[in-house]
């Protein structure tokens, strides 16, 4: 059992998928053969225009939230959900909301004296945001239309438990790494306890876990592209991380791998 696609536009969001996923290999290649991209704790080398770390993901994040909500509110969905009949439509689109609306406007809230982002990463990031919330919300409201039984499927039923453990795996690891500072305190510190005593990235991991689910839930192309993008790019951003905190710290635990408990 699949999904059934009634879109006019779905050629044309499977060219934005190929897309993704074109440009994820390049960023991959490229933060190799040049520099990881300088935002963040490599944000402080940047000297060109920039934008407040916590503006800048508000704003830049915002966009994959606030598009697909406008979609499902112009669709016919929303009488399904103002009976309480939601399809599974509306629950895969959710789950991309969940993790947007906390990325939006609950971590920005968190970030603490952290370098202010360059103004490429910041517009490229919201154009990034905008388009991709537009494939996954047109997609899921306008294109599948999945029968109610794909709530008993095998793709739906791990995808969810696959996507709900990433998202709190993900969400603990950027609350540990965010309060690891006391107010006043500056510089970096090891992260410990949890998933941390065994990979220095948990929050990247967990990610790369949610998008996982939540590409096997939807059974689609878009998700598929999101989750390969986002798999290779937080995939080498991890790497830079576990090979930052080598550099750091003498003392730094020599079990921990970068991304993958064992592995890598």
């Amino acid at each position: 059992m699949s999904p059934s696609n009634l879109c006019v536009n779905e050629d044309k969001l499977n060219i934005f998928a190929w897309l993704m996923i074109v440009l994820g290999v390049s960023t991959f290649i490229s933060s190799f053969y040049y520099n990881v991209a300088l935002y963040g704790r490599y944000g402080s080398t940047y000297n060109g225009i920039s934008v407040n770390a916590s503006v800048a993901w508000l704003l830049q994040e915002a966009p994959a939230f606030i598009v697909p909500v406008l979609l499902l509110c112009m669709s016919d969905d929303k009488k399904e959900i103002a009976t309480l009949q939601v399809s599974p439509n509306v629950v895969i689109l959710s789950m991309f909301l969940l993790h947007y609306f906390r990325r939006s406007f609950i971590y920005p809230f968190w970030i603490k004296n952290t370098a202010p982002s360059p103004i490429t990463i910041f517009i490229s990031s919201f154009v990034f945001c905008a388009c991709n919330g537009y494939m996954q919300g047109e997609y899921h409201v306008h294109c599948a239309r999945y029968h109610e039984e794909w709530f008993y499927t095998y793709q739906f039923v791990l995808g969810s438990l696959l996507f709900f453990v990433g998202f709190v795996i993900n969400t603990y690891g950027d609350y540990v790494v965010t309060h690891l500072r006391k107010p006043g305190e500056t510089g970096h510190k090891i992260p410990r306890g949890g998933l941390f005593e065994y990979i220095s990235c948990p929050n990247f991991f967990g990610e790369i876990v949610e998008w996982g689910g939540y590409a096997l839930a939807s059974s689609s192309f878009v998700a598929f592209a999101f989750f390969f993008n986002s798999a290779i790019v937080v995939g080498a951003r991890a790497l830079y991380h576990h090979s930052f905190y080598y550099k750091k710290f003498e003392d730094y635990p020599k079990n921990r791998k970068a991304l993958i408990p064992f592995i890598l």
